[in-house]
């Protein structure tokens, strides 16, 4: 069985990605523990959005989870600053970062 398609089928799509680490003490928390979050985007087929999806994982963790989908106007700033600006006041993410911190803290390693 041929594992990868054939080049001429394959179709390569590019994204955008950046991230950013966040100290949970940014959500209220006392504790020492910082969230990495990735963001990979794209702009909408009609270019009216940059859709992106958010991951987040406790720094040096071996894996990521998705935990938010988001799109964003273009607003004719960089999408990286636009999806940024966006998180930081979406309270949708703001709570499932509450309980993404919660349910990692009882999964610790100390």
């Amino acid at each position: 069985m041929d594992r990868l398609p054939d080049y001429a089928k394959t179709k390569i799509r590019e994204i955008d990605y950046f991230s950013f680490l966040l100290p949970v003490t940014a959500f209220g928390y006392q504790d020492d523990m910082i969230m990495e979050i990735s963001v990979e985007h794209f702009l909408s087929a009609d270019k009216t959005h940059h859709q992106a999806n958010v991951w987040a994982r406790e720094a040096r963790s071996l894996s990521k989870h998705f935990v938010y989908p988001l799109s964003v106007p273009v607003a004719g700033g960089s999408a990286s600053t636009e999806i940024f600006e966006a998180l930081n006041r979406d309270e949708k993410f703001s709570a499932i970062m509450h309980d993404y911190i919660y349910e990692a803290a009882q999964h610790r390693e100390w």
